[in-house]
């Protein structure tokens, strides 16, 4: 996903196969979310969609909130719901993203 999304900044994917790909991948990862994660692998996959929205990898792209939703969905606890909240909160967002940032924060609620 890092590297296709890095192509996307110098090729033209007006067909979608660059996009098409990150789009697949990430669905497979919210998949996987949905799943009995062993508990490694649970925290692997949460600290990696921290630091990859921490490090912005893919900023201005759907995928970096996605990061954050997809951990919302994988918390286990209060700290780890604390860490994302702190990164939906610290963050300037369009009026987009704001929303998205109230939907995630609804799914923490909810769990």
């Amino acid at each position: 996903m890092e590297e296709m999304t890095k192509a996307l900044q110098f090729s033209d994917d007006s067909n979608g196969d660059i996009g098409g790909s990150i789009e697949f991948a990430t669905e497979l990862l919210f998949e996987i979310a949905g799943e009995n994660l062993p508990e490694q692998i649970r925290n692997e996959l949460f600290e990696y969609c921290l630091t990859a929205y921490e490090k912005k990898i893919y900023s201005d792209w759907d995928w970096h909130l996605e990061m954050l939703q997809l951990a919302a969905v994988i918390l286990k606890n209060e700290e780890e719901a604390q860490k994302v909240i702190a990164l939906l909160d610290k963050t300037q967002h369009s009026e987009y993203a704001k929303e998205e940032a109230q939907s995630i924060k609804l799914i923490i609620i909810k769990k």
